[in-house]
C-alpha cells in the first residue's frame, strides 16, 4: 500500500516536472530558430562570432558566451570572440585537451572551475561547452558560462540543455562553413587566374551551398508540432537537395523497419518490413556517424538480401545513422538509379539533416513519454481497483476515482469539494489527511461505515503529501483499498494449500511406475476430496466421422449418495455444438478455466448443468503437446461456491500434470515403435554399426555387419569397452566424448577378434538415447582401397627414381661436355664425346621409363629412333649425305636389357658415322630389330669402306668394340661380323 502511494505521488510530481522541461526545451528551440534568422545574414566570420556569443547568453540564460580556437601543437586556447567576460581576461590559455574530448564530435560538457581547466583564469565558476571541427580535426570550442562574481544571480547550468546546446553549435558550424566557403571562393577569384568554365562551376557550387542552407533553414523555421511531419519534411528536403531517385528515413522499432520519412517512393513500395538484409539495417547496426556509400548495388550481396535493389534498378545507396540518446535507431538514406559519389558539401549537408532528425526523434520521444506518463497516470487513477482521491492544503477533495466513490458511498460528483477534515463518521481517515498536511505520511487499516447504507467495509488507507518545486505542500494523495475480498482470499488460501497437496500427490503418482488409467483415477479421487466437491469427471475430446467435436467421459469420481452423469443425461458425452457449448471451446482451448455458480452461466447451458444437479462447477482444460485434449469438471452439488483464483491456478497445475502424463505415455509408445524400426534397419544395412555408451565407452549394441567384421558372437561384443576391444584409440582420446568433436569422419583401424587390424572408414555421431548420450559408430572395410593406394604410391616412387636418374645422367653428360672444352687435342675431345653419347643413351632409356605408364618395360622401337636421331645430329656435322633406314618391330623390354642394347647401338652407329664414309660421300646405315620365336635379332650395317680384314674386332684396342663385345655377353647374346659389303653386325639374344 505504501508503495502505491509513493508511486502515485512520484507520477504526479513527474508530470509537473516533465511539463516544465518540455516548455523550456521548446522555448530554447524557438530561440535557436531566431538565432538562425539573424546569423544567416552575417557576411563574415567576425560578424557571425559576435552574433553567436550574444545568442548563447540569450538562448541558454547564462552570463557570458565565447568562441575559442584550439592549437593542438602548443596545447593552447585563443579567444576569438566573447560576450560578458571581464575586460582583463587572458587572450591565450594553456590547456591539454584529453582524447575523450577531442574525439567526442557530438559531445557537450558541463564543468566547474578546476585547476586542470582554463576556466578559472576567465573568472568562470561553471561552464557548458562543445567542440567544433574543421576538415575532420578539432578546431575550437563554443562556450557559455557563469562568473564567480555573479553566480548567485544565475541558476546552475542543468544537464537538460545539452541537446539544444549541441544543435546550436551544429547550426553555428554550418553557418561558419558557409561563410568560409564564400570567403574561399572570393579569395580564389581574386588570387588565381582560372578558366571561365572552372569559375562558373565554383559559383554554381557556392550558389548551391547557399541555396541548400537557405532551404534547410526554411525547413527548420517551418517545423510544426508533430515531429513525424517534420521528419518527413527533412526526408523530402534531403532527397531534393541530393537529386535522388528516392529518399527515406527508416526507423528500427520493435524489431521492424518502418519508413517514417518517405520522398518519391514507388506506389508499390512496402514501408514496413523485417530488417534483416536491408542496407539501412546494416547502417543502424554499424552504430557510428560515418556516411555509408554503396555503389554498383547490383554487384553486391545486397542485390540478393535487400528487396528494393533489383525491383527498382538501384545503383547507388548513400546513408547515415541517426541516434536517439546513446543508441542508433534509424537511417537517413537516399538511393539512385545511377552511379553517384557524394561531395564534401553533400556529406556536410547529410550530417546537418541527420542531426535535425535526431532532434525531432528526441522531441517525439519526450512528447510520447509525457503523453504516455499522463495517460498511464490517468488510466491507473481511473481504473485502479483501489480508491484514490486528491485533496488540497485545506483538506478539500479535488479529484477522486470511481473505486473511491464505491467504497465511500456517494457518487464522485458529490464527493468533490467535501472537506475531509470535517468527516466525523470516519474520523480515522481525517486523521490520516491531517498527518500528511504537516509533511508526514499517514496510514490506517480498519473498518469503514458507509454514510448511505451503513454497510461495514474493511479498508486500508495510505496518504502522502505532494509538494511544489520550491518545497511547499500543495496537498496530498490518499489511496483507500477495500480489503474485504482479501480477507476472504485468506480463507481461500487454505483451500488452495489442500489442492496443492493433492497436486503434489498427483505428480508423484503420475510419474511413478503405475498404469496410466489407474494413476489418473486415483488422482481424480484425491483432487475431488481436496476441493471438497461432490463429483469430478475427466472428458476427452474426439472429432467424429461427421466432423463434430464431442467430449467423452473417460473417468469419474463422486461422493456417496450423489448420482453420476449416467443417471442424468446421454451417457458419457457432451456435444459442444449440438448441446450449445461453443463458448466452452473458445475458453478451454485458450487454456482458461470456466468456473462459478450455475446461475451466472448462460441460460442456454442450463439443461446439462442442472441435470447433473450441480450448483457450482469448475471446468479445467487439459493440454497435451500444446493442444487442447479435454477437461476436468468439478461439481459442487450442495453450495453455490465461489472459485478463487488461487484455487483455479492450483487446479490448472493438476490438469497440467495429467496432460504431461498422457503426453509422456504417448511418447513412450512412439519411442518403443521407433526403437523397433531402428533395430530392423540396423539389421538390414550392409554397413557395420556399433552403439557405444559415451560415458562408460561400453558397447551396448552391434548390427550383423559389425558382428561379421569383428568376427565374434554378438554376446561377446556387447558389454566390452570399445578402446580395449575394437578401437585403437587410447583411453581419454575419444574424438566425440573426450575431445568434444560434434562428429568424427576419419580413417581408422578396427581390431577383430583375432587381433588383426582392418582399415576402415568410420563415421561417429552423438545421439541421446533414453536420457543418456550415446555414440553411433558406422564403418566400412577399405582394405582393397588401401592396397590399391599402396601400389599407386610405389609406382609414383619408381617414376621419381627414373626421373632423378635421367637428370643425374644429363648432369654427367653436361659435365663431360664442359670438361672437353679444356682440351685442344682432337682425340681427347672425341673420347669425351663418345663417353657423353654413352651416358646420353642411358639417360634416354630412363626418360622413356618414367614417361611410360608401364614402369617395368620400354618400347624399344621408339627408344632406338630417339637414340639414332641424337647420334645423327651429333656426328653428321661434315657429311649430310648419309641416310638412316630403320626396320624395327614394336617390342617392349625391361631396363636390364634395354640399356645394354642402347649402348651397343650407340657404339656401332657412332663407328659407322665416324669411319665408314669419307667426307661428302653418300651412304646408308640400316638398323633392323625383330622378334621371332622368342629370339631378338639386331642388325646394324652400313655400305661404307668396311672394317679391314686384318682387324680382329673381338681383340681390338678400340674401347667402343670392346664395349660392344662385353655388352653382348652381358645380355647372353651372340655377335657376328659380315665384311662382304661394308660392315654388318648381327647380334641375337633371347627375349
Amino acid at each position: 500500500m505504501q508503495k502505491q502511494v509513493t508511486r502515485f505521488s512520484a507520477i504526479e510530481q513527474k508530470l509537473v516536472n516533465t511539463g516544465d522541461l518540455l516548455d523550456r526545451e521548446l522555448g530554447r528551440f524557438k530561440s535557436i530558430q531566431s538565432y538562425n534568422k539573424e546569423a544567416i545574414q552575417a557576411t563574415s566570420l567576425d560578424e557571425l562570432a559576435s552574433i553567436t556569443v550574444e545568442s548563447i547568453v540569450e538562448v541558454f540564460e547564462v552570463e557570458c558566451g565565447a568562441i575559442f580556437t584550439y592549437d593542438a601543437t602548443n596545447n593552447s586556447l585563443a579567444i576569438v570572440e566573447n560576450y560578458g567576460l571581464e575586460e582583463k581576461h587572458p587572450l591565450v590559455m594553456d590547456w591539454i585537451v584529453s582524447e575523450d574530448i577531442i574525439n567526442a564530435k557530438e559531445g557537450v560538457f558541463i564543468e566547474g572551475s578546476k585547476p586542470s581547466k582554463p576556466w578559472g583564469s576567465l573568472g568562470l565558476c561553471q561552464v557548458i561547452y562543445a567542440p567544433y571541427y574543421k576538415n575532420g580535426k578539432l578546431h575550437g570550442f563554443v562556450l557559455g558560462g557563469i562568473t564567480t562574481k555573479k553566480k548567485d544571480f544565475y541558476d546552475t547550468i542543468d544537464e537538460e540543455i545539452k541537446p539544444s546546446f549541441r544543435v546550436f553549435v551544429q547550426q553555428m558550424d554550418a553557418l561558419r562553413y558557409n561563410i568560409e566557403s564564400r570567403e574561399i571562393i572570393r579569395h580564389n577569384i581574386s588570387e588565381l587566374t582560372i578558366s571561365n568554365e572552372q569559375l562558373q562551376r565554383e559559383i554554381k557550387q557556392r550558389e548551391r551551398t547557399e541555396d541548400r542552407i537557405k532551404r534547410m533553414n526554411k525547413c527548420f523555421l517551418n517545423f510544426g508540432a508533430d515531429p513525424l511531419e517534420n521528419i518527413n519534411s527533412l526526408t523530402a528536403l534531403f532527397g531534393e537537395l541530393m537529386g535522388a531517385t528516392c529518399a527515406l528515413y527508416n526507423r528500427l522499432d520493435d524489431g521492424i523497419l518502418y519508413s517514417w520519412g518517405q520522398w518519391k517512393t514507388p506506389t508499390d513500395y512496402n514501408p514496413l518490413d523485417e530488417p534483416e538484409g536491408h542496407i539501412c539495417y546494416d547502417v543502424i547496426q554499424r552504430a557510428d556517424n560515418h556516411l555509408m556509400v554503396v555503389r554498383n548495388l547490383s554487384e553486391t550481396a545486397y542485390a540478393q538480401t535487400d528487396p528494393n535493389v533489383i525491383p527498382y534498378a538501384l545503383k547507388t545507396y548513400i546513408g547515415t545513422g541517426v541516434k536517439l540518446g546513446e543508441s542508433f535507431v534509424g537511417s537517413l538514406c537516399c538511393v539512385f538509379q545511377k552511379d553517384i559519389v557524394p561531395t564534401k558539401e553533400d556529406k556536410w549537408m547529410i550530417g546537418v539533416i541527420a542531426t535535425a532528425i535526431a532532434v525531432e526523434e528526441k522531441r517525439k520521444w519526450v512528447q510520447e513519454e509525457l503523453v504516455k506518463s499522463d495517460n498511464k497516470y490517468r488510466m491507473i487513477f481511473e481504473n485502479s481497483p483501489v480508491g484514490i482521491f486528491h485533496y488540497d492544503q485545506d483538506g478539500i477533495i479535488t479529484h477522486c476515482n470511481s473505486s473511491f466513490a464505491r467504497i465511500i458511498g456517494p457518487p464522485a460528483e458529490k464527493i468533490i469539494g467535501v472537506n475531509i477534515l470535517d468527516s466525523k463518521t470516519n474520523a480515522h481517515v481525517s486523521e490520516v489527511v491531517k498527518e500528511t498536511l504537516s509533511k508526514n505520511t499517514g496510514s490506517f487499516e480498519g473498518e469503514y461505515i458507509s454514510v448511505i447504507s451503513g454497510k461495514k467495509t474493511q479498508i486500508k488507507a495510505e496518504a502522502r503529501s505532494v509538494f511544489s518545486n520550491n518545497g511547499s505542500p500543495l496537498g496530498g494523495i490518499c489511496v483507500v483499498e477495500d480489503i474485504t475480498k482479501q480477507k476472504k482470499a485468506e480463507m481461500a488460501l487454505k483451500g488452495r494449500d489442500a489442492i496443492l497437496e493433492a497436486v503434489s500427490f498427483a505428480a508423484e503418482k503420475l510419474l511413478g511406475p503405475y498404469p496410466l488409467e489407474d494413476a489418473i483415477q486415483t488422482v481424480l479421487e484425491r483432487l475431488g476430496q481436496a476441493t471438497n466437491i461432490d463429483q469430478a469427471y475427466i472428458f476427452k475430446n474426439v472429432v467424429g466421422e461427421d466432423g463434430i467435436l464431442r467430449a467423452y467421459q473417460t473417468n469419474q469420481w463422486k461422493i456417496t449418495g450423489i448420482n453420476d452423469l449416467n443417471d442424468s443425461f446421454e451417457p458419457h458425452r457432451i456435444s459442444y455444438t449440438e448441446d450449445d457449448y461453443e463458448r466452452w471451446i473458445k475458453i478451454l482451448k485458450a487454456g482458461n478455466v470456466i468456473a462459478g455458480p450455475i446461475h451466472e452461466f448462460p441460460e442456454i447451458e442450463y439443461p446439462i448443468l442442472k441435470a447433473c444437479k450441480a450448483l457450482s462447477i469448475a471446468a479445467v482444460p487439459i493440454q497435451v503437446e500444446e493442444n487442447w485434449w479435454g477437461f476436468i469438471c468439478f461439481n459442487d452439488c450442495t453450495n453455490e461456491r465461489e472459485w478463487f483464483t488461487v484455487e483455479k491456478d492450483a487446479l490448472k497445475a493438476a490438469a497440467d500434470a495429467i496432460g504431461a502424463a498422457i503426453q509422456r505415455n504417448r511418447a513412450e509408445e512412439v519411442l518403443q515403435e521407433n526403437e523397433e524400426k531402428v533395430k530392423s534397419i540396423l539389421a538390414s544395412i550392409q554397413t557395420g554399426v556399433v552403439i557405444i555408451d559415451a560415458e562408460t565407452h561400453m558397447i551396448v549394441d552391434a548390427n550383423p555387419s559389425a558382428v561379421q567384421s569383428i568376427g565374434a558372437p554378438k554376446q561377446e561384443i556387447v558389454g566390452k569397452v570399445c578402446h580395449k576391444f575394437i578401437c585403437t584409440a587410447e583411453k581419454g582420446e575419444c574424438p566425440i566424448s573426450d575431445l568434444k568433436q560434434n562428429i568424427d569422419r576419419s580413417e581408422r583401424v578396427l581390431l577383430n577378434v583375432k587381433g588383426e587390424e582392418i582399415p576402415i572408414l568410420k563415421n561417429v555421431a552423438s545421439v541421446n538415447l533414453n536420457g543418456r548420450l550415446h555414440l553411433i559408430e558406422s564403418f566400412i572395410d577399405i582394405t582393397e582401397r588401401k592396397q590399391a593406394e599402396e601400389v599407386q604410391k610405389k609406382d609414383i616412387l619408381l617414376k621419381e627414381i627414373h626421373h632423378r636418374v635421367k637428370n643425374n645422367l644429363q648432369v654427367i653428360s653436361s659435365l663431360l661436355n664442359l670438361q672437353s672444352r679444356n682440351f685442344n687435342d682432337e682425340k681427347v675431345i672425341a673420347a669425351f664425346m663418345e663417353s657423353q653419347n654413352r651416358v646420353r643413351s642411358m639417360a634416354i632409356a630412363h626418360q622413356k621409363l618414367y614417361q611410360s605408364n608401364d614402369l617395368a618395360s620400354i618400347e624399344v622401337g621408339d627408344y632406338i629412333k630417339n637414340l639414332t636421331t641424337y647420334l645423327f645430329q651429333t656426328y653428321r656435322v661434315g657429311n649430310r649425305a648419309i641416310k638412316l633406314k630403320l626396320d624395327i618391330d614394336n617390342v617392349y623390354m625391361g631396363i636390364e636389357k634395354t640399356i645394354p642394347l642402347g649402348l651397343i647401338i650407340n657404339e656401332l652407329v657412332s663407328n659407322s658415322l665416324k669411319h665408314a664414309y669419307k667426307s661428302e660421300k653418300k651412304g646408308e646405315i640400316n638398323i633392323k630389330f625383330h622378334l621371332e620365336n622368342n629370339v631378338i635379332t639386331l642388325i646394324v650395317s652400313d655400305n661404307g669402306e668396311g672394317i679391314p680384314e686384318y682387324l680382329d674386332y673381338k681383340n681390338t684396342h678400340s674401347l667402343g668394340l670392346q664395349l660392344v663385345t662385353t655388352l653382348v655377353k652381358q645380355i647372353h647374346g651372340n655377335i657376328e661380323l659380315d665384311r662382304s659389303n661394308g660392315t654388318k653386325f648381327v647380334i641375337t639374344f633371347e627375349y
